[in-house]
């Protein structure tokens, strides 16, 4: 019975945890955009490790050791900042951890991560929905964060942009557990199969106004059929890109530009293209402008200063603000080194052919975000869960042949 009691504690305070890092409430936002919800999942989180008796295995180890390195980072070791940075940091990771480590106990994983996803996107189409109405008839808006007006909702996000990622990853990862073990689905059958779920992520994605979600939902469902898929339309898209400009959609319009532009590499054309899109390309482009291997800082951080001499009044639009995200924040902050290892120990090491996709769509459209965000490790719990459910599919599959 006892046991019963703690199968039912631990999905509850699965759940919590997953929905904590996927959506953010209004009421629990301040002024910083610091998301208080997320923050006391992760600290809950911290405590069930302990009070659970969490199975986290060698990752954890290798997490400490590197948030150590990270803390000891050579311009940043008299910066409280930075050491308060790491700490959120190690916070965050301990969200992510106990999700891991509750989720390794769980008997019917997939059915569990099935139904968490779906809900999850039916929440962000529903309160889509809503806040259209609201300001459709003259309303108050719920949950408004950050979004430029009618037609630019944010639902459940802090803003349309994020709203494009969590939703795309998490569409993702419910078509690659879903999809069969035997054979390949097509198109039609995952539309007919899902069409409750691709409607309501639809639904989310185009009322966000985002050009950032009208290139992650197709991309979603590409790569949840087929990665050969994904860049024979990739070629096919660049190739149209002249006729695709011609709909009457404009984040569509935005994403084209932004794509075409990508080649030049010229920092007034992209953010010319799409403002909006470029502020996440444009300081990679700045990194690899500055950076230098023969610097040892290159290889072992150049702390927060770093953000600063980088990327300070050189991000158009931003004045002086600094946005640089994970990619190459993190490289510029705590070093090459480091990053690699950040990158092997929470995607690398679980890379299989199921979370390949996930991976792809990471790096594409997360990585960019700030590492200390709910966006970024619910992106990696993400990616963690997939990879549970596709061992416990194999697992299954050995025992019916053994």
């Amino acid at each position: 019975m006892g046991s019963n009691r703690l199968t039912i504690s631990s999905r509850n305070i699965l759940t919590f945890l997953v929905v904590a890092y996927a959506l953010v409430f209004a009421p629990l936002v301040d002024a910083g955009l610091r998301n208080y919800m997320a923050l006391i999942a992760a600290s809950v989180g911290a405590a069930m490790i302990v009070l659970l008796n969490l199975r986290v295995g060698t990752q954890v180890f290798f997490a400490v050791a590197l948030f150590g390195m990270m803390a000891t980072t050579p311009a940043d070791v008299s910066l409280g900042n930075g050491i308060l940075s790491v700490f959120l940091t190690a916070l965050y990771s301990a969200g992510y951890f106990a999700i891991v480590g509750v989720f390794a106990r769980l008997a019917d994983k997939k059915r569990f991560a099935e139904n968490i996803m779906r809900k999850i996107i039916y929440a962000f189409a529903i309160v889509s929905v809503v806040q259209m109405l609201a300001s459709l008839v003259g309303l108050p808006v719920p949950n408004v964060i950050a979004s430029k007006g009618m037609w630019s909702y944010n639902s459940l996000a802090m803003e349309p942009s994020q709203l494009g990622r969590v939703v795309g990853i998490t569409l993702l990862a419910y078509l690659i557990v879903v999809r069969p073990d035997t054979r390949a689905e097509s198109f039609r059958e995952m539309f007919r199969k899902h069409r409750g779920v691709l409607l309501a992520s639809f639904v989310a994605m185009m009322l966000s106004g985002s050009a950032l979600a009208a290139i992650a939902l197709p991309v979603a469902l590409v790569l949840a059929h087929s990665l050969r898929w994904a860049a024979a339309i990739a070629f096919v898209t660049l190739v149209a890109s002249p006729v695709i400009l011609l709909i009457d959609y404009e984040p569509l319009r935005r994403s084209v530009n932004l794509l075409s532009s990508l080649g030049s590499l010229d920092i007034a054309t992209l953010h010319e293209a799409d403002a909006s899109g470029a502020a996440r390309v444009i300081p990679l482009l700045l990194y690899f402008q500055k950076a230098s291997l023969l610097d040892l800082s290159f290889w072992f951080g150049y702390g927060n200063q770093g953000l600063i001499d980088f990327f300070q009044g050189r991000l158009p639009g931003q004045g002086d603000k600094i946005s640089a995200g994970f990619l190459p924040g993190f490289a510029v902050v705590y070093g090459i080194i480091a990053t690699g290892i950040f990158v092997w120990l929470f995607i690398l090491r679980l890379m299989n052919k199921a979370t390949i996709p996930l991976i792809v769509f990471w790096m594409a459209f997360i990585s960019t975000s700030s590492w200390n965000t709910q966006l970024l490790w619910y992106a990696l719990a993400t990616i963690a869960i997939v990879f549970a459910v596709d061992r416990e599919k194999l697992h299954a599959r050995r025992t019916a042949t053994a």
